[in-house]
């Protein structure tokens, strides 16, 4: 049994994976706004599924913080 964060309907998984709402893995996306260019965020592998069984509307922008030496990610729950 995998240990998982949750707030907000946003969980990660012990191996520090994003999860949708629907416990499918999020994958990171670039925006391609103008209003937020070149902004990455997680979506469901499952965002827009042309097969009218799935689709899902899971988004959280990935937030880098700088961190020493360090590049890292935090979510950021709306």
């Amino acid at each position: 049994m995998s240990k998982r964060r949750s707030s907000s309907a946003t969980s990660i998984n012990s191996g520090g994976v994003v999860l949708c709402e629907h416990n499918v893995p999020a994958v990171v996306k670039t925006s391609g706004t103008s209003t937020n260019p070149c902004r990455q965020f997680y979506g469901c592998s499952y965002w827009q599924n042309v097969d009218g069984k799935h689709k899902c509307r899971f988004f959280r922008w990935v937030k880098r913080i700088d961190y020493g030496n360090q590049d890292l990610e935090a979510i950021i729950i709306h």
